[in-house]
């Protein structure tokens, strides 16, 4: 027999979390500075599910679980962005994949 623990109240927990945001002007910066995966798909131009999959596959940009939600910083989207070849042209891409 398993036995949880009932949950707070709903206004408990948004003044928790009120009380938390409001405590420090840095942890409020660095929460301004957190993309959803929505967000996150926006400012890279893809579909929402390609950043699902890419965090399976490992393959995608840093992100911070938490509350069991996928976020991303400014700064691991900037270095995904970043980390991926610039081209100039289609023939400089396809040069540089018929090479790899």
């Amino acid at each position: 027999m398993s036995v949880h623990a009932p949950a707070p109240p709903a206004a408990e927990v948004r003044a928790v979390r009120f009380s938390l945001a409001a405590a420090d002007t840095q942890s409020r910066e660095v929460a301004a500075q957190l993309y959803t995966t929505a967000d996150a798909a926006v400012i890279l131009g893809r579909a929402p599910i390609t950043l699902r999959r890419w965090r399976m596959d490992g393959t995608g940009p840093s992100y911070i679980l938490m509350n069991n939600r996928a976020l991303y910083t400014r700064d691991a989207l900037v270095a995904f962005i970043s980390s991926h070849q610039q081209f100039r042209s289609t023939t400089e891409a396809t040069v540089a994949l018929v090479a790899a």
